[in-house]
This record gives structure tokens, C-alpha cells and sequence, in this order.
């Protein structure tokens, strides 16, 4: 569970850094209202491995410094819930940690279409180099302004990972399935 929640927060956290044009990714949380949210599909594989989740995120509260998220997993019938307070400074400095790990070799719009739903989105696709060279690879991520919170539609990376001297190769993607209507501004 927690290596769920782990993959979910920093897939989260790195999709908004890839954020181009479309709006202030740093703002993402601090614009976030009481009752939006957003349901993914997460997959995840390392060699032979994989594991898929879905995960729902609510904002069930908001002030000045921060906002309160209520995660909910299912990982194979496995199902969790979490509360994440997010404090509006200390997402500030991770996002800004995140920018330079991230540098963007390609950019577009693009419509996804997603079940019934048409997402006009700008995709940023960028090269990793996260935690002093431990994990390197690239992302691309899709977003539309008009998905909630972090405003993903889809995140696709290959990254290789070192840890104790050893390296493989790990592919995540995360899916929109369904969230709540148009952000507010």
C-alpha cells in the first residue's frame, strides 16, 4: 500500500511540473475547491512485475495554507483510504526541487479522447533526472484546464531506477477515468 501511495504522489507531483503552458502548475493545489475530484488508473511495471490501482482524490478541505486530500485506493480488491494535508510553502519548495530535475525536449496539442470524453490537452515531454541520478528516464504528460486538481489527463514514463548499486527499468502510466466538473476559477 504504501508503495501505491508513493508511486501516486510522485506521479502526481511530476505530471504538474510538466504542466507547460496550459496554467500555473504551482498553483494547482492553492485553485483546488471543496468537493473536486479526480479518479486514475495507475500501472506500473518492472520487468515481469506489474500492478494496477485506481485511485480517487477528494478535497474535503481548504484554507489560506493548505488543502486537505482524501486518497482512495483499490489495488486488486485491496481497497485503502488516506487523508494528505498539503501545505501550500512546503508544495512550493517540492515543485520548484522537481522543475530542475525536469528539462522539456518536446511539447504539442493534442485531443485524447477517454471513454465518452474528448480532453483537448498540451502534452510536455521531458528528461528525468531526479534524486541526485537515481532515477532517470522521460515522461510525457498530457493535461487539459479543465480536469481538477492537478489537471492530468495522462502520464506515460520509462525510467530506470538505482537502488544499492543495482539499476531496472520501471514504466508507469496514469489514466484519467473520470473526475468532477471544470475547475472553478
Amino acid at each position: 500500500m504504501q508503495k501505491i501511495f508513493a508511486m501516486v504522489w510522485a506521479g502526481l507531483a511530476c505530471a504538474a511540473v510538466c504542466a507547460g503552458d496550459t496554467q500555473n502548475s504551482d498553483d494547482f493545489y492553492r485553485q483546488a475547491q471543496i468537493g473536486q475530484w479526480t479518479h486514475y488508473k495507475f500501472i506500473s511495471t518492472e520487468g515481469e512485475k506489474k500492478s494496477e490501482a485506481t485511485v480517487r482524490t477528494v478535497v474535503t478541505q481548504r484554507n489560506d495554507e493548505q488543502v486537505n486530500l482524501e486518497i482512495t485506493t483499490d489495488e486488486g480488491g485491496r481497497k485503502s483510504s488516506a487523508m494528505l494535508s498539503v501545505n501550500f510553502e512546503s508544495q512550493d519548495r517540492i515543485m520548484e526541487r522537481l522543475k530542475r530535475e525536469h528539462e522539456t525536449i518536446e511539447e504539442g496539442d493534442e485531443v485524447l479522447k477517454l471513454g465518452n470524453t474528448e480532453y483537448k490537452c498540451h502534452w510536455t515531454k521531458s528528461k528525468l533526472n531526479q534524486a541526485d541520478g537515481q532515477i532517470t528516464g522521460f515522461e510525457k504528460v498530457w493535461k487539459c484546464p479543465s480536469v481538477p486538481l492537478e489537471s492530468v489527463v495522462k502520464r506515460e514514463s520509462e525510467l530506470t531506477v538505482t537502488a544499492n548499486g543495482k539499476s531496472f527499468k520501471r514504466t508507469e502510466t496514469q489514466e484519467l477515468l473520470d473526475c468532477s466538473k471544470e475547475r472553478t476559477k
